[in-house]
């Protein structure tokens, strides 16, 4: 069976490192070329949802399927997507998500995942949206667990003032890995975006994160920024991060940071002299990574499930 790419970053970087795309083979490579009928979700125009529309996405021992959506938010409307991936603990499996949005004038989309699967599962998880004018698009993750996980997310702001947030919180443990690629494209003038990933790694987990913010030719006067912050718990990890900001521009601002590392020897100090055992330290400050993310899920249902995960 051919590879199949996939998470290609938008400028390659040094290609002897291997971080510019992800490749796919086998089972994975089978499941994401697998012929697949979108299911349809529209909200009309000036339609505000009453209640979040919850999808639950339970795979099974030797699943192999992919599942297609195409979301289209009407002009200055407003939904509210819940989508849970999990399976038991012991399950092998591979599953892909496929998703593409549309969001009109004045419209707004809110789509939370969450992810909770077997020490066996690879899962790919793929979306990628237009953003018009004063349209806003968030999108909110929490990666609790799966042996492979792929994450892309590619999106266009078109229309003037669109706006994009993503928030990512992760905990990768184990010899499982993470491989990530979020992408902004700035195309209308004065859009914004944020992408802020919150991560904990740890045993012989692997990660790695692309973040892109494309500053197209006369998107003047528009903002784009990502800020990491992962916490090493193990010294078997591997950290791989590529923040990248492309500019065809002049009348742009964007800006990345990372703060990558283990606990500082002042907070270690400081918390141990409180009487709290270091192990218990390291499992507090990654509880809050996660948390510092799902806090900001307005739905107390997906809160929980994530409080509860161990």
């Amino acid at each position: 069976m051919s590879e199949v790419i996939i998470n290609k970053i938008p400028a390659p970087t040094w290609n002897w490192l291997h971080m510019n795309e992800a490749r796919l083979t086998d089972e994975a490579a089978f499941v994401w070329q697998l012929p697949a009928e979108a299911e349809e979700f529209s909200v009309e125009a000036h339609t505000k949802m009453a209640d979040p529309l919850r999808l639950s996405f339970e795979y099974t021992q030797d699943w192999q399927e992919i599942s297609c959506y195409e979301i289209k938010v009407g002009e200055e409307a407003e939904a509210v997507i819940l989508m849970d991936f999990f399976s038991q603990p012991e399950v092998d499996a591979t599953a892909a998500v496929r998703l593409h949005y549309d969001i009109e004038k004045n419209g707004k989309l809110t789509i939370i995942q969450t992810q909770r699967l077997g020490r066996g599962v690879t899962f790919i998880n793929d979306i990628t949206g237009d953003v018009g004018e004063r349209a806003s698009f968030n999108l909110i993750q929490v990666v609790l667990s799966g042996h492979e996980t792929y994450l892309g997310c590619t999106n266009e702001l078109i229309g003037r003032h669109a706006a994009l947030d993503i928030k990512l919180a992760y905990l990768v443990q184990n010899e499982d890995s993470l491989d990530i690629n979020y992408v902004a494209n700035h195309i209308g003038k004065k859009t914004e975006s944020n992408i802020k990933v919150n991560g904990v790694l740890r045993d012989k987990a692997q990660k790695l994160f692309r973040g892109s913010i494309d500053f197209k030719n006369g998107c003047s006067a528009s903002v784009g920024a990502e800020i990491e912050d992962v916490l090493l718990m193990d010294e078997g990890v591997v950290n791989r991060t590529i923040p990248l900001i492309l500019c065809a521009e002049e009348d742009v601002e964007g800006t990345h940071g990372a703060t990558i590392g283990k606990l500082s020897d002042e907070m270690m100090f400081y918390l141990k002299s409180r009487g709290i055992p270091e192990d218990e330290i390291y499992e507090m400050m990654a509880r809050a990574r996660i948390d510092a993310i799902a806090s900001q899920i307005p739905d107390e249902t997906t809160r929980n499930l994530i409080a509860e995960y161990k």
